[in-house]
């Protein structure tokens, strides 16, 4: 994949929030929404934790084509939540990530 690193959430968070008190920004929140197009978070259905992949959206291909090849190679069906930070930009004009 793209650099793909998978991680449980939970541990992802809690390095994530451990490296930043290690550089004393101890009042910085560390939130899911703040890995919009860094990373994909998904809750299997009968899981019980969820799982984080490294998905930089900059690393992807810019020409549509080959960017949904891309995504489809990390998963294969899509909401459009999880989908909007990876089209941010690749709308023509006059046009909307929708169409």
């Amino acid at each position: 994949g793209v650099g793909v690193k998978n991680w449980r959430l939970m541990d992802m968070m809690d390095k994530w929030r451990a490296a930043l008190n290690d550089i004393n920004l101890h009042d910085v929140e560390v939130k899911e929404e703040y890995l919009a197009g860094l990373a994909l978070i998904e809750r299997p259905e009968r899981a019980t934790e969820a799982f984080v992949t490294t998905l930089i959206a900059s690393e992807i291909p810019t020409e549509p084509q080959a960017r949904f090849k891309a995504l489809w190679a990390v998963k294969p069906r899509w909401s459009m939540a999880e989908l909007e930070p990876y089209l941010k930009g690749q709308a023509r004009p006059g046009e909307t990530i929708e169409s």
